[in-house]
């Protein structure tokens, strides 16, 4: 296999269709407004303020003690200045010390639980992921128009989504139940084995680990191309799988090098955007300062547009990795 062709073609491609990334973008972006509107509706806001606004008491009193310099000959000057730049547990049984002296209450958070706030949890929920499972899809239907050079627009992305929605849905019940089910059984099997003896329930309880970690593993690299294989092929849920389970028979080493390179996206986004865009957010969701919050939010759309980008490739590097498998086993 070609990996650096099927990367360069991947970029490229991206770089001249940009529209790609717009269902990615918006599976990042709609997410967050509703995340958004709950903190607000649910009562979440004002409490994290408070909290939020002793925080900053509390470190404005560390920085007047750490900064001026009649401290400095303090015997415990070090100690609270590696405290307070890392952190640390001390720091943070520090802030709690602070919050007890000035009386904070944390029952109040408990008035959170009610049936309004649970039932917009959720409706919430649901949004979020009728929303981010739609607009994958979506992702998966450009991806293909374009592999197919066919035409990118609204009519018809819509279009072959709606096509293969309850593909892709059943694709993903029956890839859960492929690999839950077995490990069901093995559960259940170790029970059994407890109510004869404990050493054997021990010993079988060791072996359904490493049982359970081998076989994710090698059902995971069989039924991996089924994404591609369905939009790219026109397969159903059970022809994908079946598919994807013989092409790659012979060829594991090849299907590895892919996943560990997709693994290996997915782990430099959520080192390297991932949690940076986090911090950003949750920051977002605790400042009372209009200014301060425009200049967040500014920063969290940069990196949703970074993030949408990079997974939007990492789909299409899939897509594209799969196609030069193909003439590989050929």
């Amino acid at each position: 296999m070609e990996i650096t062709k099927d990367f360069t073609i991947s970029f490229n491609e991206l770089k001249k269709h940009k529209i790609i990334v717009v269902p990615t973008l918006l599976s990042l972006i709609i997410p967050s407004i509703l995340i958004l509107i709950f903190f607000y509706v649910s009562g979440l806001y004002d409490l994290s303020i408070d909290l939020v606004k002793l925080s900053e008491q509390y470190n404005e009193e560390k920085e007047k003690f750490l900064f001026e310099n009649p401290n400095i000959s303090n015997k415990n000057y070090t100690v609270e200045l590696i405290h307070y730049i890392g952190q640390t547990d001390e720091y943070k049984k520090g802030f709690s010390a602070y919050l007890e002296q000035k009386g904070y209450d944390w029952k109040v958070w408990l008035s959170l639980i009610n049936i309004k706030n649970i039932i917009l949890f959720m409706v919430f929920i649901l949004a979020i992921l009728i929303v981010s499972f739609y607009l994958s899809c979506a992702s998966f239907a450009l991806i293909t128009l374009n592999i197919k050079n066919k035409e990118l627009n609204l009519s018809t992305t819509l279009g072959l989504t709606n096509r293969f929605l309850l593909s892709l849905l059943s694709l993903r019940i029956l890839s859960f139940l492929i690999m839950g089910l077995p490990i069901l059984l093995g559960v259940l099997i170790v029970v059994l084995f407890f109510f004869v003896n404990v050493l054997l329930g021990g010993i079988f309880t060791f072996l359904l680990i490493i049982g359970t970690i081998i076989y994710l593993i090698f059902i995971a690299l069989r039924l991996f191309f089924a994404t591609p294989i369905m939009f790219i092929e026109e397969k159903k849920a059970a022809d994908s799988i079946k598919v994807s389970y013989n092409i790659t028979k012979h060829h594991l080493k090849q299907v590895f090098i892919v996943f560990a390179i997709i693994y290996g996206i997915t782990l430099f986004i959520n080192s390297f955007v991932g949690s940076p865009l986090y911090d950003s957010f949750v920051s977002l969701l605790t400042t009372g300062n209009i200014l301060k919050f425009i200049v967040i939010l500014s920063v969290v759309l940069l990196f949703l547009v970074l993030e949408a980008f990079m997974l939007a490739f990492e789909n299409m590097f899939f897509f594209y990795s799969y196609i030069d498998f193909k003439k590989v086993i050929k």
